[in-house]
């Protein structure tokens, strides 16, 4: 007569469960996740907006006229980390508006808000999904 052990540990079937349950939780976290990383990259696209308002004003400042290029204030195409490309919209001796627009780095492109704006007279807008412009940088 033999005794059989129990034998500790899990069985295939408990595994297979427990890969299933993670990969369930992970393909419902991660569009959320990958929405999160989106909106913390707006951040790129409003500081430059910011720097290069600055910029706007000590240009003026000195030529009595806003930049219309974006080499006369020393700015780049591009924000910081490459989110988003910088462009002056206008730019003359009554004012400016420059723009951010995203890149298709890291999936920015499909973000929710489609760009930034700011113009000398201090107005900040955002543009939704829809095409629309919007007052201020909150988005959703």
């Amino acid at each position: 007569m033999q005794i059989r052990a129990k034998s500790a540990g899990f069985t295939l079937l408990e595994l297979m469960i427990v890969v299933a349950i993670i990969a369930i939780i992970t393909s419902l976290a991660y569009p959320s996740y990958r929405e999160s990383v989106r909106k913390g990259h707006r951040n790129d696209g409003q500081s430059v907006l910011l720097d290069a308002a600055g910029r706007q004003e000590g240009f003026y400042a000195r030529n009595a006229t806003y930049a219309s290029a974006i080499n006369d204030i020393n700015i780049a195409g591009t924000s910081p980390e490459g989110y988003y490309t910088f462009t002056i919209d206008n730019g003359d001796a009554t004012g400016y508006r420059m723009t951010v627009m995203p890149t298709t780095k890291g999936g920015q492109d499909k973000d929710a808000i489609k760009g930034f704006r700011v113009s000398s007279t201090g107005q900040r807008e955002f543009l939704d999904s829809g095409g629309t412009w919007n007052d201020g940088w909150t988005g959703r």
